[in-house]
């Protein structure tokens, strides 16, 4: 729904493309972490369906003002300062992100007219992310986790982070701007508009900001990019950059669009791009959209595991457990995480706790037999 919102702000309104689109950026999210995975589904991909149709509503505001057409309705903005609290509450990364965006719009907008009703009503959205942002700071499970995590220096943050948009994310851009470009062509979901050219350079350059932004988070509390789902949130803004540089060229070239579609092995290699770029794309994983969708086969025996050893916790009341470890885990995409060998960790505990067991542990494949798993009394474990 998001991506079908956002194409249609965008004068884009064949049904066929929509689902192209989205088939483009949901191909690109970590699938272990915010599909497979319930919790990261709901604070990274919900927050990615929630952070686009922000997008789509907060560009369509900028570029109506920009063409002086008529303000949106007060009812609007309300709904999306709501949309934006709620935002803030997801994550830290989708949250940075959107307030960087809201305050390049925000700069943007003050500097052409400051006195104007658009520029109040971005800037209503923007305070309402800080707001969103406070209440996430002090939230008390925040504050519990904030004191494991160092803070880096500023300066060196920003640089780092900056710099891993061209050495990460260079070779993912091309791509998806291939796969963008070739779609256009391919399925012609709208004819070339040159006059709305004037500002989807400065787009682009908005979402570049945002995901430097977006990538400082990281760099500056955990000293790193974080984790796979937290690369969800770059994908997306990443993937909307190329979409607006594809429209950018799509719209340039009105001849050589035309005469690609008319001359059969242009449009067939056209074709064999779209299709080779969204297979091999990585994604948030790290691993191509072909290695995602070979990786799914693997999930049933993932599931025969599990089934077997959720069956012995539950048989095992009252007891120590020691279970088989998965041979490769790398390869069912719907795996994401598991107990350990220490019966002691946070993951073990949990376990133990939800099943009512003593203890649970992996085995040790060196010292003890390669079976299922064995059920022993804490007294002889």
């Amino acid at each position: 729904m998001a991506a079908r919102h956002f194409l249609i702000k965008f004068s884009i309104q064949d049904k066929t493309y929509h689902f192209v689109f989205f088939v483009a950026l949901i191909s690109c999210f970590s699938y272990r972490e915010s599909i497979f995975w319930m919790a990261g589904g709901f604070t990274y991909g919900i927050a990615a369906a929630i952070f686009l149709f922000l997008i789509a509503q907060e560009l369509l505001i900028f570029l109506d003002f920009m063409a002086n057409k008529k303000n949106p309705a007060l009812w609007k903005i309300g709904n999306l300062c709501l949309m934006t609290l709620i935002l803030a509450g997801f994550n830290e990364t989708v949250m940075v992100a959107h307030i960087a965006l809201l305050g390049q719009l925000f700069i943007i907008l003050a500097y052409q007219n400051w006195k104007s009703r658009v520029t109040c009503m971005i800037g209503a959205i923007m305070l309402t992310a800080v707001i969103g942002a406070l209440i996430v700071k002090y939230a008390p499970g925040n504050l519990t986790r904030m004191n494991d995590m160092s803070s880096q220096n500023v300066m060196a943050s920003a640089t780092k982070s900056f710099g891993w948009i061209f050495e990460r994310y260079t070779h993912i851009f091309i791509m998806t701007w291939l796969l963008f470009y070739s779609s256009l062509i391919v399925f012609y979901p709208r004819k070339p508009n040159k006059s709305e050219n004037k500002y989807l350079l400065l787009i682009i350059a908005i979402l570049f900001f945002t995901l430097w932004a977006s990538l400082f988070t990281r760099a500056y509390v955990l000293n790193g990019s974080g984790p796979s789902r937290t690369h969800t949130i770059d994908f997306v803004i990443l993937s909307l950059a190329a979409f607006i540089a594809a429209l950018y060229i799509f719209n340039s070239n009105m001849e050589a669009v035309f005469q690609s579609r008319r001359l059969k092995p242009i449009f067939i290699s056209f074709s064999c791009m779209f299709f080779v770029a969204l297979i091999l794309r990585p994604t948030a994983d790290n691993i191509s959209f072909l290695d995602t969708l070979v990786n799914l086969k693997y999930s049933k025996s993932l599931k025969t595991y599990m089934s077997a050893r959720i069956q012995m916790a539950q048989n095992g009341r009252d007891t120590a457990l020691s279970v088989d470890d998965l041979k490769d885990k790398s390869r069912p995409a719907t795996y994401f995480d598991d107990i350990q060998k220490g019966s002691k960790d946070w993951r073990n505990v949990c376990f133990s706790n939800y099943f009512h067991l003593k203890e649970i542990r992996l085995k040790n494949s060196l010292s003890e037999p390669d079976t299922l798993g064995e059920i022993t009394s804490p007294g002889k474990d």
